[in-house]
């Protein structure tokens, strides 16, 4: 559908070929996707039209190739919001049918938060460009992960909106951040916002595993909070220890291994991050090893690949002859 299609809709009038709010999820997958070649580094990208506030979330869903570096931006979230829901109670409309697909209330607040009022916008999102029903194509789309979120223009990390938990704080806390990180702090000033750090770094986003690789593999990463945003790269783990601003005391644990570091790790640097992330929660305890492979391309050469066909006894036995092999466990 042309851009200016797009502008004709609005929320009275989305076409009668809408699917009903009775279809489930997987039922509308079958509608929505094209099959993905396993045997190619085929992804689908969600192309996010424009739209003013409060008009209904429409997109279009195409293939591309990785190999041929598509320009695209990908989403860092989590599917529930700051009150644990992850509920599919909300909705995007999928092409020109505007066929009704069900998110999630934070996907839902990410894209609108992101989403342009005069220009479509390429967007990797998981929830939508993954077929979440089918076993097989998971497996293989969270084995390119790492790919997608390294090949991406930018990371987009949508932590939430301002308020969170009651406390409307989260786009103070980000100006904070910006003053400190740019060295333009006044030292007097920043006491009175460290409660604000902890908050803020204490939102469910920073305990989910998933997004650890997403940030480490990012060319570009911004933090996105409500209207504001921050760059990533002022994250510096020296410089926060240089500064001695009192920030780094609130950063989740496992920030010390990837701010800085290398987008590609040895083996023993990804058995260290399984011991740093153990306390990351993830929903499928499965995605505490396949949620770091895109960090280590030495893990995968030794034979870990994402496999949800595989129990979870067999996913954390199949580490084992790896650490031997290395000769980190004797």
């Amino acid at each position: 559908m042309s851009e200016e299609a797009d502008k004709n809709f609005s929320a009275g009038d989305i076409p009668t070929t809408s699917v009903s709010s009775d279809v489930t999820k997987c039922e509308t997958s079958k509608i929505i996707y094209e099959p993905l070649d396993a045997h190619t580094a085929t992804i689908r990208l969600l192309r996010l039209s424009s739209g003013e506030p409060g008009s209904p979330l429409h997109g279009t869903l195409e293939l591309a190739n990785l190999n041929d570096t598509p320009q695209y931006h990908a989403l860092s979230y989590t599917w529930a919001d700051d009150r644990g829901d992850a509920s599919l109670r909300e909705q995007i409309f999928i092409g020109q049918e505007w066929i009704a697909f069900p998110i999630t209330p934070n996907c839902s607040a990410a894209l609108r938060n992101l989403r342009k009022a005069d220009e479509h916008i390429l967007f990797w999102v998981d929830s939508v460009c993954i077929n979440q029903a089918a076993g097989d194509e998971r497996s293989h789309q969270v084995g390119l992960m790492g790919r997608i979120y390294s090949l991406a223009h930018s990371v987009l990390i949508y932590i939430g909106e301002d308020a969170y938990r009651g406390k409307r704080t989260g786009e103070r806390t980000v100006s904070a951040i910006n003053m400190c990180l740019l060295d333009s702090w006044r030292p007097n000033s920043l006491s009175a916002k460290l409660a604000d750090f902890k908050g803020f770094f204490g939102r469910a986003y920073f305990t989910r595993l998933w997004i650890i690789q997403e940030i480490a593999l990012a060319r570009e990463a911004f933090v996105v909070c409500g209207s504001r945003r921050l760059n990533w790269a002022l994250f510096n783990i020296k410089r926060l220890e240089v500064m001695d601003t009192g920030m780094n005391r609130w950063l989740p644990s496992w920030t010390k291994h990837i701010l800085g570091g290398p987008r590609d790790r040895s083996f023993e640097e990804f058995a260290d991050l399984l011991v740093a992330t153990s306390a990351c929660q993830a929903s499928d305890a499965r995605d505490k090893v396949f949620g770091l492979l895109g960090l280590s391309t030495e893990a995968r050469k030794l034979g870990l690949i994402a496999d949800y066909s595989l129990s979870l006894h067999q996913t954390y036995i199949g580490t084992q002859p790896c650490s031997f092999r290395m000769g980190l466990l004797t």
